[in-house]
């Protein structure tokens, strides 16, 4: 085996996606199901205005950016510092996503115009803030932080 399939074995190898915490096989499928609903509402007008009140202007914005990190996370190999640094990002990035819907609803007066991309959901908060929390809360439990120490040699 050269070292390239070696390479591509060792970055898409399932018994590491299989040992990884259900809390971040969870969050990595939500994050690559609502980026990709979030891409395809580009091409779904009438959709994003009817759902852009409760979730937003951009549904997928603490997820998106994150993508990335939460599968390095699982599946390179690091040390147990470039874990908790991959944590660490996906948590920044949620952290963006619950300030900008504090930020919106503040700074919301009631004026939409008439305008559904101004218009905030009394649900927008649930969204914006509640999910991005629940899923910081289940990126700092005990069992992604015990995975986030293991080092592989």
């Amino acid at each position: 085996m050269n070292s390239k399939d070696e390479h591509a074995n060792s970055i898409f190898n399932s018994s590491k996606f299989l040992a990884a915490p259900l809390e971040l096989k969870c969050y990595a499928f939500f994050s690559a199901v609502i980026t990709i609903f979030s891409v395809l509402l580009i091409f779904l007008p009438k959709i994003n205005r009817a759902i852009v009140p409760i979730t937003g202007w951009l549904p997928a914005l603490g997820y998106m950016f994150g993508i990335y990190f939460i599968y390095a996370l699982i599946f390179l190999k690091s040390m147990k510092a470039n874990r908790i640094k991959f944590r660490t990002t996906l948590i920044s990035f949620l952290i963006m996503h619950i300030l900008f819907g504090l930020f919106n609803l503040l700074s919301y007066n009631g004026n939409n115009f008439s305008n559904p991309y101004l218009t905030i959901s009394k649900w927008q908060p649930v969204w914006t803030i509640l999910i991005p929390l629940f899923w910081i809360v289940l990126l700092l439990s005990s069992r992604v932080t015990r995975f986030c120490k293991l080092t592989e040699g």
